[in-house]
């Protein structure tokens, strides 16, 4: 069996990439933010790549609706105020 490039451990597959984008949180009364959160964790937990750095790029995509819009805001807070 070949072994795997350090590239393509660090790559997603496009099956994971799917399974954190149908999974997402839009913030509604009836959504268990803590559920997302621990679900996103496990799919995340499955990828052979730097966890921190792969939570930082795909959590915007387990988002949608307010939830997005939110997490948006709160990003650029910081940076409207000269912090990073």
């Amino acid at each position: 069996m070949a072994e795997c490039t350090l590239k393509e451990y660090a790559t997603p597959s496009t099956e994971e990439a799917h399974a954190i984008i149908q999974n997402q949180f839009s913030g509604s009364p009836t959504e268990d933010p803590n559920l997302h959160i621990s679900m996103f964790l496990r799919l995340i937990g499955t990828l052979k790549a730097n966890q921190e750095a792969v939570m930082l790029h795909l959590f915007l995509f387990s988002l949608r609706d307010r939830a997005s819009a939110w997490f948006i805001h709160w990003k650029l807070v910081p940076s409207l105020h000269g912090i990073k």
